[in-house]
């Protein structure tokens, strides 16, 4: 009987024992679970903010398999912007200026909405570059930003590389832009106003201006360099000239190449230098 006893005693001794070997077992285990949630808790937030984005011209300098525009050619250039829960980049695509929405989402996830576009014509070559572009960049669905450059990733594969752009110490915070008209102080080439123009053009302005796409819609100038020639919208403003609506001009203008214009405006500045003729047009009627 007591030998039972004592087998009874032993058992349960034995069975603490073995529990408290398990108990310590466990121990290091949710101890190590203990730490790696301390760190995951107190890792940095990765994820991209529209701050990281705006502020900045962002050109494009790679895209694999693409030759970009030669640098005679208006560069691709990106501009984000955020206003209130706005969120648009706008720039240049090679010929014409767009404007897109963008929205971020979690980590580096970003998708842009439908481009519009302006609608000016340019070489063929060009023209279907831009067009390439634009649609790429709707495919757009990861974008990364480091210290001295941004990439764009699209399912495919393929990736858009840039770099931030610094624009010339002339230039201001108001963007010459379609609607804006040109002043001494927005425009960065104003200081080399006396340096011979780039270029002079003797244009025909139609007396009537016409519907237009730029950033917003808008109403542009139809002109042309050969009277017989097809009218074509002029979106850029003409310093000192006041187009009056039912007058037909021909008009001579100087142009001057703009260093580092900002990503939504030309990059040309020009200027009225005559008005070589000028009479009341009304809109052509069909005859009855």
């Amino acid at each position: 009987m007591f030998a039972s006893s004592l087998k009874l005693v032993g058992g349960i001794f034995l069975m603490a024992a073995l529990s408290a070997c398990a108990g310590s077992g466990d121990a290091p285990k949710d101890g190590v679970a203990g730490v790696n949630a301390a760190a995951a808790s107190s890792m940095p937030d990765m994820s991209l903010t529209a701050g990281a984005l705006t502020g900045t011209d962002w050109e494009l300098v790679q895209w694999p398999g693409h030759a970009l525009p030669s640098s005679g050619a208006e560069p691709v250039v990106l501009n984000f912007s955020q206003n209130g829960r706005a969120s648009m980049v706008s720039g240049r695509a090679g010929c014409n200026r767009f404007s897109a929405s963008y929205t971020l989402s979690a980590q580096d996830q970003i998708s842009f909405g439908s481009p519009a576009s302006t609608r000016m014509a340019c070489a063929s070559q060009l023209m279907q570059f831009e067009s390439s572009f634009l649609k790429l960049l709707a495919a757009v669905s990861r974008i990364q930003v480091q210290a001295g450059g941004m990439q764009m990733f699209a399912a495919d594969g393929q990736v858009l590389s840039y770099r931030p752009r610094a624009n010339a110490a002339a230039d201001v915070s108001k963007p010459v832009g379609p609607a804006t008209e040109v002043t001494a102080a927005a425009s960065p080439a104003t200081a080399a106003a006396d340096a011979a123009p780039a270029t002079t053009q003797d244009l025909y302005v139609a007396p009537l201006r016409a519907k237009c796409m730029g950033i917003a819609p808008m109403q542009c100038l139809q002109v042309r360099q050969d009277p017989q020639g097809p009218w074509q919208l002029w979106y850029s403003p003409i310093e000192g000239f006041e187009f009056k609506t039912g007058t037909a001009y021909h008009i001579r203008i100087n142009g001057w190449k703009i260093a580092n214009p900002p990503a939504d405006s030309s990059s040309m500045r020009w200027k009225l230098v005559q008005i070589l003729e000028q009479h009341r047009a009304g809109p052509h009627r069909k005859k009855k």
